[in-house]
């Protein structure tokens, strides 16, 4: 009789840890590490946010751009996360981090205009 193992209950938290320390350790753009750059934060809700690029880099891209990057850090989450088995980032559906990311990237520009 075979035996199969079971899929270790800590696999999943390893494999989320394993992308917060590959990609959100550093700036999406220029790839410089947070421990000497200031990130831009970006609230996505009343109580979530994201940093996808550094304060000098945010400061010099247009809106397409902020989103871009915006959405490409939200992807790799939802990717890694589902890999993972997790369907959400703290109880939020990314399509609604998305939507909530690049409503306060046009609320920033608008406020500096």
């Amino acid at each position: 009789m075979k035996t199969y193992l079971k899929r270790p209950w800590y696999k999943p938290i390893l494999q989320l840890m394993s992308f917060l320390f590959s990609i959100c350790s550093k700036c999406l753009r220029c790839g410089d590490s947070w421990y000497w750059k200031k990130a831009h934060i970006l609230n996505y809700s009343d109580s979530g946010s994201i940093f996808p690029c550094c304060e000098e880099c945010w400061s010099q891209m247009d809106v397409s751009e902020k989103e871009f990057y915006a959405e490409l850090l939200i992807r790799e989450a939802e990717r890694t996360s589902s890999n993972a088995g997790f369907s959400h980032y703290n109880g939020w559906p990314f399509q609604a981090i998305i939507g909530g990311a690049f409503q306060e990237i046009r609320k920033e520009e608008s406020e500096a205009v």
